[in-house]
């Protein structure tokens, strides 16, 4: 493998890296997702992302 080839497999290589970086961090889950479902903890981290 050449020079060239390994430095055309790096950027290919970490322009995945960077397309799965960039889909993981839209597709990240809700910040109150941290606490149960159902419990004070979520509801109020609930209601503070959704007050006005």
């Amino acid at each position: 493998m050449t020079t060239t080839d390994r430095i055309s497999m790096f950027r290919l290589l970490a322009a995945i890296a960077l397309i799965t970086a960039t889909l993981a961090a839209a597709t990240s889950a809700d910040p109150c997702d941290r606490f149960p479902h159902g419990s004070y903890a979520y509801a109020d981290c609930e209601a503070q992302r959704h007050w006005f």
